[in-house]
């Protein structure tokens, strides 16, 4: 079963907020807390890590207290994490499966996690990007960070511990709750109204 890791290194740039982006309040709850309890109630995870870095050391305390594991990556961007994060695992079992989701997709609920490791085990590729119709950020007056295609990578990926390139399946899955990355005050004031 899939390793789930949280990425909740970010600086969270877009959005004007006093706090560290993963520790957002929402409905009295920190998103991330969203994230790890959506993962906790999918049964095809077999464990959760968080990746921190020094731009969310607040966010490290919050992770550290509830008693979880923490990678430390040192917060050069999203892709030079994500390689790091890659060889620390890839020292450990070349082969693990990592379920890698943002820290900010709080609505991706555990039956959506279930359907998704679902069809990358019936996959022959070793990875798997998951990703949502433009036309849903059109309908939901949303601005998608990267379109592909007509396609926008949602934040949710399946990769094998292997820090090289990997052939991957693309799954197009049209959810507002993959689309719905809280990367900007309107993105929040979308879920808000969605929610």
């Amino acid at each position: 079963m899939p390793t789930a890791l949280i990425m909740a290194g970010g600086k969270g740039t877009r959005m004007d907020l006093v706090a560290e982006k993963p520790l957002l309040k929402l409905k009295g709850m920190a998103m991330i807390d969203w994230v790890i309890h959506n993962l906790k109630n999918s049964s095809k995870i077999e464990k959760i890590v968080v990746a921190t870095s020094p731009h969310t050391p607040l966010t490290q305390d919050h992770i550290q207290k509830r008693g979880m594991e923490i990678i430390k990556t040192p917060g050069k961007g999203y892709l030079e994490d994500l390689k790091f994060i890659l060889s620390y695992f890839e020292a450990k079992d070349p082969c693990q499966v990592l379920f890698i989701i943002s820290s900010d997709l709080p609505l991706v609920k555990a039956e959506i996690i279930d359907e998704i490791i679902k069809q990358y085990q019936a996959s022959p590729l070793p990875a798997m990007c998951v990703a949502v119709p433009v036309e849903l950020f059109q309908e939901y007056n949303l601005k998608p960070s990267l379109v592909i295609e007509g396609i926008v990578p949602s934040g949710v990926n399946i990769l094998r511990s292997l820090n090289k390139i990997q052939d991957e399946e693309v799954f197009l899955v049209p959810k507002i709750e993959l689309a719905l990355n809280i990367n900007t005050d309107h993105d929040l004031k979308i879920l808000e109204k969605f929610w």
